[in-house]
Parts: C-alpha cells; sequence; structure tokens
C-alpha cells in the first residue's frame, strides 16, 4: 500500500492539499487494494483516516507504514 500511496501522490500533489483530496486518494487506495493481500490493515485504516482528515502528514503516515513489502 506504502508503494501506491507514495505514487499516486506524487503524480497528483494537489491531492495532498485539502481534506477533500486526500479523502479521494484514500478512497482510490481502498478501491485498488480490496480484496487482495494488499488491504490495509485495521491499524493501517486508522492511519489511513488520520491522514484524510489533515490529523498527520504524508510524510508521517508513509513512516508510519513502514517499509514496502514486496510479495
Amino acid at each position: 500500500m506504502k508503494n501506491l500511496l507514495a505514487l499516486w501522490s506524487s503524480q497528483q500533489p494537489d491531492l495532498l492539499t485539502t481534506e477533500q483530496g486526500r479523502r479521494r486518494l484514500v478512497t482510490l487506495l481502498l478501491n485498488l487494494t480490496e480484496g487482495t493481500h494488499l488491504y490495509p490493515s485495521p491499524c493501517e485504516l486508522r492511519l489511513l483516516d488520520l491522514y484524510a482528515c489533515g490529523d498527520i502528514s504524508v510524510e508521517e503516515l508513509l513512516t508510519s507504514l513502514g517499509p514496502p513489502e514486496f510479495h
């Protein structure tokens, strides 16, 4: 999930500046990963919610998610 977030945010930086944009980004990530092993865990979902609300930055989110997993 971390790779998807980093890629999308680098291509659409305007999505990071508003709550509406951050929520759109999170919704996209959830839709893309639904039904796969990449779908966020409950802890990751909470972090995504904090990010969408603007309580943490994208940098804090990516740091909290840790290194990407490759399967």
